[in-house]
């Protein structure tokens, strides 16, 4: 495990680790749960492909289904589906100014 993919962007130019950085890592580590796909991969090519680029690309084209990984002991909706995706993209906002806090009621997850 590469632990720098978990590490929010702001981090390389700051040195600086704080809530914020905590959710963005959250946010990845929610995607790869809901995935089943590692933080990167290499294709067959020896492209680097990155979980959230990836995961981004997939709604863009509204690839919802393709998202999810076929090992999850119960597929959940569509509209499911969307919120964790939102969640998790909050999550890992490029500007840790637009992220969440991991107690603020928009993160909250219900299992």
């Amino acid at each position: 495990m590469d632990c720098f993919n978990y590490i929010a962007p702001e981090y390389f130019s700051t040195g600086i680790l704080d809530d914020k950085s905590d959710v963005y890592s959250f946010g990845v580590l929610f995607m790869e749960i809901i995935s089943g796909k590692p933080t990167i991969e290499y294709t067959i090519i020896e492209i680097e492909e990155y979980l959230i680029d990836w995961t981004k690309s997939m709604v863009g084209s509204q690839q919802y289904d393709q998202i999810l990984d076929p090992k999850l002991p119960e597929m959940p909706c569509m509209k499911e589906v969307k919120r964790i995706l939102l969640i998790a993209f909050k999550c890992v906002d490029p500007d840790f100014n637009n992220r969440s806090k991991m107690g603020q009621r928009n993160l909250k997850i219900k299992f």
